[in-house]
């Protein structure tokens, strides 16, 4: 069974039912650390009701996100650590941290899979 661990920075209501979807329909061994950023997240992650491993890491609240607290960003790599995931999903590289997540899955040989460009098939407006 492969541990694979998906570092979400939004808990929106189409995540969670993909995770369930995935958690009921395959053999993967799911952990998702979602990282709330503002009180209206809250209500959306406890839909998961249980049905699979997550933990819920608060980024500090500060314009300069999850770094502002470095405890945050430390509780991010106890987890992973903890973990030991075979596979890290990413929803891209647009901040430090995201980053710095990369790093660490590069120095402890995890293969990173990376979501970018989500609305790439939709033009920019100019």
């Amino acid at each position: 069974m492969h541990k694979l661990c998906f570092i979400q920075n939004t808990t929106d209501p189409y995540w969670v039912e993909f995770y369930e979807y995935l958690n009921a329909e395959t053999d993967f061994d799911l952990f998702i650390i979602f990282i709330k950023n503002k009180k209206a997240d809250a209500p959306k992650w406890t839909m998961a009701n249980g049905t699979f491993n997550s933990r819920y890491i608060h980024d500090g609240s500060h314009p300069a996100g999850i770094l502002s607290d470095g405890n945050s960003f430390h509780a991010i790599l106890r987890e992973l650590k903890n973990y030991q995931p075979d596979v890290i999903f990413l929803n891209g590289y647009d901040s430090l941290w995201k980053l710095l997540i990369l790093l660490w899955a590069r120095t402890h040989k995890v293969p990173v899979i990376l979501q970018s460009d989500s609305n790439i098939i939709h033009e920019f407006p100019k």
